[in-house]
């Protein structure tokens, strides 16, 4: 999927809003998803409604206080934004891309390219060049694992 949020069909859309909602840093508004997305507020609703339902079994709560935010422990925030990346951006784009431009895949704007690419680096010089026996979905988790925890520590985002 590009860059473009208006077309993202609904599960991408969803996904999209989850990520936001897990990375922001202060509550977002209804006006600034209706925006980006091109969306009704029933539609966002909806939307909210659909995610509040996902994350249940979750020590993570979506909140309405001056705008949308999802509260709840560091550890969870990280693991469920790494599983929505792992659903949206396919392993040969993780492991074979020369940039991490959301004009590729949307969903590259929510991690920091040099962070990937130096968790990409890792991984593959210490754990694919080693030949564990890890599987690819498993280095493809290690590798946004390693991503978020740089992208949130360096914004003081502590376990």
């Amino acid at each position: 999927t590009d860059g473009k949020s208006d077309d993202l069909p609904t599960a991408k859309r969803q996904h999209a809003i989850l990520a936001e909602l897990l990375l922001t840093t202060e509550p977002l508004s209804l006006a600034h998803f209706m925006e980006l997305y091109r969306i009704s507020n029933t539609t966002f609703y909806a939307d909210i409604k659909q995610l509040e339902e996902s994350i249940r079994q979750l020590p993570l709560e979506i909140i309405r206080n001056q705008g949308y935010e999802i509260v709840g422990p560091e550890k969870y925030r990280r693991l469920l934004t790494a599983n929505v990346l792992e659903l949206e951006i396919n392993e040969y784009e993780l492991f074979h891309s020369i940039s991490f431009d959301s004009s590729l895949n949307y969903f590259f704007q929510f991690v920091d390219p040099q962070h990937l690419s130096l968790a990409r680096k890792v991984v593959g010089e210490e754990l694919i060049q080693k030949k564990t026996n890890l599987s690819d979905r498993k280095l493809e988790h290690l590798v946004l694992m390693l991503t978020l925890t740089m992208d949130r520590v360096t914004k003081n985002h502590l376990l």
